[in-house]
């Protein structure tokens, strides 16, 4: 019987926050130094967790007066397939409805294609792009600002 994974923000736990980290570096083209991201894990930022047998999935969120960014989010490349980003954004759409967030922000490579389905999926419309944005290994590419509107506005 499959073990079912938890969600928990983890803004505490230090095993946790390098396991998020050890993700971020395997998911993310040019990671964050590791001081970074600890810093992104204090308020006003939460991170939450997704644990099955360690973590195998994060989000980190930063909510200030009623708007929060969605400022990185990532599953373990062994991990994906199993609904897990799926339970992290349903996770911080609870928390962002809780502490009555108006809206939710976040930005996606162009690329990446995953993403801005799961993105597009929860009601997340494209505002913006940011040319050559990021750096990639083929060069530069554009960010998509998304934006999910929480409560009327």
């Amino acid at each position: 019987m499959a073990v079912k994974p938890v969600l928990q923000l983890a803004t505490q736990d230090a095993d946790a926050i390098e396991q998020a980290y050890q993700i971020h570096c395997q998911v993310t083209f040019a990671p964050w130094r590791l001081a970074t991201f600890v810093d992104c894990t204090t308020p006003p930022y939460q991170i939450i967790t997704l644990s099955s047998a360690g973590v195998c999935g994060y989000a980190i969120v930063l909510m200030v007066a009623d708007e929060a960014t969605l400022m990185d989010i990532g599953v373990a490349p062994v991990c994906r397939g199993l609904g897990y980003g799926n339970m992290l954004m349903d996770k911080v759409m609870q928390i962002c409805t809780q502490k009555q967030m108006s809206t939710l922000w976040l930005e996606v490579r162009a690329s990446n294609n995953i993403a801005l389905n799961l993105y597009k999926s929860y009601g997340f419309t494209e505002q913006e792009r940011r040319k050559n944005y990021y750096n990639s290994a083929a060069g530069k590419e554009d960010a998509v600002i998304m934006k999910y509107q929480i409560a009327p506005g």
